[in-house]
């Protein structure tokens, strides 16, 4: 606390903003953790999705490969 009179420094300003702050935005802060959780799950999804599709594309060769296979003489 700062006393009648007395300058309030930098730092103990900017710590008494910051707890005040914080007991404000604790809601804020849920949400937007909430965003950015939602944001990476989707594109875990899709990056997903784009895996199994070239894993597919790669089994296709495969099997494409042993049905071109030309036996020796």
């Amino acid at each position: 606390m700062v006393q009648e009179g007395q300058y309030e420094g930098y730092y103990d300003y900017m710590l008494r903003r910051t707890r005040e702050a914080d007991s404000l935005s604790d809601m804020d802060l849920m949400k937007r953790d909430m965003a950015d959780l939602t944001k990476s799950y989707y594109e875990v999804l899709k990056r997903n999705t784009e895996l199994t599709n070239e894993i597919t594309e790669l089994k296709n060769k495969i099997i494409d490969l042993h049905n071109t296979h030309v036996p020796l003489r």
